[in-house]
């Protein structure tokens, strides 16, 4: 692979070097690696934003469907089986006798 000369401000210089020894790279490898963080972000960016307009489409399929849209799913109350129906197949299961001593302590 060829090389190239690339002219940037001292500051610049100056930051990359100590980046660079930070992290034991050549100059090369960090901008390589700069280079790679930048890109992966830039694909992050714009996989969200396809993700929002995803979302957008969704809403508005539900909202012609006439499904309400709930911020948070509500849990349905239900009552617990008095102990006196509890299935008899398991009181003489040796795992439920198992896991209640070890419950109990």
């Amino acid at each position: 692979m060829g090389r190239r000369t690339v002219s940037v401000g001292e500051d610049v210089y100056w930051r990359l070097s100590r980046l660079a020894i930070e992290r034991n790279l050549t100059l090369s490898d960090l901008i390589r690696e700069l280079l790679d963080y930048y890109e992966r972000g830039v694909c992050r960016d714009s996989m969200i934003e396809v993700l929002d307009d995803v979302r957008a489409m969704l809403r508005d399929c539900l909202s012609k469907l006439g499904v309400e849209q709930s911020a948070e799913a509500k849990p349905e109350q239900t009552e617990a089986m008095p102990k006196s129906e509890v299935v008899s197949g398991f009181e003489d299961n040796p795992w439920v006798q198992i896991l209640r001593a070890k419950s109990r302590g």
